[in-house]
């Protein structure tokens, strides 16, 4: 799925395989977090969708997807080199009817390629940046590819024959990297899968190849580790730059953490902005240049104040789900950015199981036993049955299949099926520890709650919920809510903030509810990992969530005329780090509001 989404992004791909039709449905596919695949489980999502199973494929919107895979069936059943060729020649005569562009764009990113691997850099652009020779796009070309490649910069001064000592600066790829001795080296973008190998498998597959004796990327790999450390051992100083992002996952190369572990080795400078990629840009081409750089000061940063459309939000009906509300209470313009940006469309795949996802697995194993056991759980007769439980994960995971990467769901099938097994066993046993002697019981599981409340909270406020698990007995009513999240420490300590919070999102859920005569509410937050079930121990009056806390919040956000912009020391916000860059607390807040 992860490729064919690359290939969806293509109106030449959509039109060469006939699949604009199926685009729309396709992206409700990617929509519903599929990794996978087949026409058997297509079928199956169309029977769902309609009620019908289609047997007659152009019928549907999805018959473009199910002739693509017929196509790719058959091409896994090729022997030969010359079926490869045959198939291969069809589409690209099926392309040239399509669209004679089609094949000038493959050309032109080959060419594209050509060029910057053959570029020599030294002296290239003597005076590029002379006041009349200035090409935008050829410098954006530079930086692009020294954004994209591992590159290293070698620094010497080296004596020519008339004896004058000039300074000599090299740009290369590092691919390209001499084994002479070097004086001063910097090495940048030395992260994720550095040093990265292309080893063409077209022809031969990995295996094939080694088994011929032909290099593997892993042989060529450990090639290139070598030629860096001979590089760097060799050098006197050496630079190591490396782009670090946790969003993506993306940290510097084994080999830059072996070096720092080895030699103790701690970084000088956890970040490079603009002014640092400018400074080493200029750096290199005005060496030489009569005309210094004159540094240009941008004019003073005017506040905008972030003033709000007073009449446009409260003429706009909301729904506020307890998240929501947290970025309301705690980033105000986080809050309004997610809400006018809205839904937006996937841009990548994952090949990973992210929490929400696993929560999903979590929460409905959870709802499945709790609801198919719902009428013995209320006559207090309901028995654990481990099998059971084995035998409905195994069907919650099944149903998975299409959805998670199968080293995942293998994982979860080998090592924490039992795991999960045994945390739920123990919950369901203080569960109905909790029923034992209980005369009126119902049980209602990911119960939705949604409720009108423009006296309560505000004029055109709705607030809402799902709780997990909700009880309700003759005296007092439970809430439980699952998380899958981490909630305690490797001492075994709970982490307060946490679990506070986990209790808030309860408190939230509680004011959604009727109200009894000040009958009793229970709450319990589910550790799902180990079995634990937390108990409220909470005192001080702001760990506590109450109604007139949210009439504060929404009252806050409706009335006063500026976007509140969050607490800048605030890491855990998640909002605020996402919308950081766009709000500039420190440009809009004077120092007295710091």
């Amino acid at each position: 799925m992860k490729d064919l989404y690359s290939g969806f992004k293509s109106d030449d791909f959509l039109r060469i395989f006939g699949l604009k039709k199926s685009y729309d449905f396709f992206i409700e596919i990617v929509e519903q977090d599929y990794r996978y695949m087949s026409k058997n489980e297509i079928f199956r999502i169309l029977e769902n969708q309609n009620g019908k199973f289609y047997r007659n494929p152009k019928d549907v919107e999805a018959a473009g997807i199910i002739n693509f895979i017929d196509e790719i069936e058959k091409i896994f059943e090729y022997q030969t080199l010359g079926e490869y060729e045959n198939y291969l020649e069809k589409i690209f005569e099926r392309s040239g009817e399509v669209d004679k562009n089609v094949r000038d764009k493959y050309f032109e990113a080959l060419s594209e390629m050509v060029v910057l691997e053959d570029f020599s850099f030294d002296n290239l652009w003597k005076g590029f940046f002379n006041e009349n020779g200035i090409s935008a796009s050829l410098l954006k070309l530079f930086l692009k590819y020294l954004d994209k490649k591992a590159i290293s910069l070698n620094l010497e001064e080296t004596d020519e024959q008339d004896s004058e000592n000039i300074s000599r600066y090299s740009i290369n790829s590092f691919s390209a990297i001499s084994e002479t001795q070097k004086e001063n080296l910097i090495f940048l973008n030395i992260q994720d899968t550095f040093p990265k190998i292309n080893i063409n498998n077209y022809l031969f597959t990995k295996i094939q190849r080694a088994k011929m004796g032909l290099p593997v990327s892993d042989d060529e790999k450990q090639i290139e580790i070598f030629k860096f450390y001979q590089n760097i051992l060799g050098a006197k100083n050496v630079y190591l730059s490396y782009v670090k992002n946790l969003d993506e996952n993306i940290d510097s190369a084994g080999a830059v953490e072996e070096i720092k572990l080895k030699y103790a080795i701690e970084a000088q400078k956890n970040k490079i902005d603009e002014n640092d990629e400018l400074n080493f840009i200029k750096k290199y081409f005005l060496e030489n240049v009569e005309k210094s750089w004159e540094s240009r000061q941008i004019g003073k940063f005017i506040p905008s104040k972030l003033k709000k459309d007073l009449d446009r939000i409260k003429a706009e009906k909301v729904s506020l789900g307890y998240y929501s509300f947290e970025e309301m209470q705690n980033f105000e313009y986080g809050y309004y950015l997610k809400k006018m940006i809205g839904n937006t469309e996937v841009e990548k795949i994952e090949d990973k199981v992210d929490n929400l996802m696993f929560g999903n697995i979590i929460h409905g194993l959870y709802e499945k036993i709790v609801m198919e056991n719902k009428e013995v759980l209320e006559k207090g007769k309901f028995v654990i049955n481990n099998e059971e439980i084995r035998k409905t994960l195994k069907s919650i995971l099944n149903s998975f299949e299409y959805k998670i990467p199968k080293e995942y769901l293998e994982f979860y099938k080998k090592v924490s099926f039992e795991e999960i097994v045994k945390s739920v066993e123990k919950i369901l046993q203080k569960v109905m520890k909790t029923l034992e002697n209980e005369e009126e019981i119902e049980i209602y599981s990911e119960e939705r709650i949604k409720l009108k409340s423009e006296k309560e909270i505000y004029e055109n406020i709705f607030i809402n919920g799902m709780i997990d698990l909700h009880i309700k007995l003759k005296n007092k009513e439970i809430l439980y809510d699952y998380k899958s999240g981490i909630l305690k420490n490797k001492k075994g300590e709970e982490k307060k903030e946490k679990v506070v919070n986990a209790f808030k999102q309860l408190d939230y859920y509680s004011v959604m509810l009727p109200e009894k005569n000040g009958q009793e509410i229970e709450r319990f937050v589910v550790d799902v990992w180990n079995g634990d079930i937390i108990g409220d121990t909470r005192e001080k009056e702001e760990e506590f969530l109450s109604e007139k806390n949210i009439r504060e919040v929404v009252k806050k956000y409706y009335e006063t005329d500026c976007y509140d912009i969050g607490d800048v020391k605030d890491v855990q916000n998640y909002t605020y780090q996402t919308f950081k860059d766009v709000c500039r607390r420190e440009d809009e807040l004077n120092d007295e509001n710091k």
